[in-house]
């Protein structure tokens, strides 16, 4: 769901805020991939929070985790 364009400029995104959302796409991505949200979300936790990764490496990374299992 995009709520930006609803919410307006008068809020403040945190970096923490940010990381979520940023999860929350990984999280999807991993899903429309086949996982399972919960396998999805276990990937996403094992990921050091590094905001700096574009969507793709961040995707890629939570993918690593599959592989060391």
């Amino acid at each position: 769901l995009e709520l930006k364009e609803k919410i307006g400029a008068g809020w403040i995104t945190t970096p923490a805020v940010q990381l979520a959302e940023e999860n929350a796409e990984v999280v999807a991505a991993l899903t429309s991939l086949g996982y399972s949200v919960s396998e999805a979300t276990k990937a996403v936790a094992s990921m050091p929070p590094d905001s700096k990764l574009s969507l793709e490496e961040r995707v890629k990374q939570a993918l690593a985790y599959f592989t060391t299992k």
